[in-house]
């Protein structure tokens, strides 16, 4: 897992994570500590998909919950936090995902990285209030866009 790859945001969720998992006295990194901080998540993304798609995100966070409770916990120890073999798996296949479509992770649509998409965003927005005339335009990695 090359952890540098990841956006903040991801990266963010997986450090909230394994303070969770040891905050909890748990010693393996689980998909369920994962789950739990997306789950979490005040913008309600993780919530948002799971509901849209026909699922109910409030009984998906009291399984995940559920699950939680019942993992073992050790207390003392180093502060080690071992990878499970299925959150190894998860990471592998998001990796494997975003390389085969080209996602965020290595290079965004036109060579542009997401946080300058994000800015541009930004941009687009703000001049479209300055300049109701016409569109925005803007400069992006030496294409002028619309």
């Amino acid at each position: 897992m090359n952890f540098e790859k990841y956006t903040e945001r991801a990266r963010g969720f997986v450090q909230s994570a394994q303070t969770m998992a040891l905050g909890r006295g748990h010693q393996q990194f689980a998909p369920e500590h994962l789950l739990k901080v997306l789950l979490d998540d005040p913008e309600g993304m993780a919530s948002g998909l799971i509901n849209a798609a026909g699922g109910d995100a409030a009984r998906a966070l009291a399984a995940v919950d559920r699950a939680l409770e019942a993992m073992p916990r050790v207390s003392g120890g180093n502060g080690q936090l071992y990878l499970t073999a299925p959150t190894a798996k998860v990471f592998s296949t998001a990796e494997a995902l975003a390389d085969k479509s080209g996602g965020r992770r290595g290079g965004c649509r036109n060579g542009e990285n997401p946080e300058g998409r994000r800015r541009h965003r930004q941009r687009a927005q703000r001049g479209s209030q300055r300049n109701p005339q016409g569109p925005y335009r803007r400069q992006c990695f030496g294409r002028e866009r619309l």
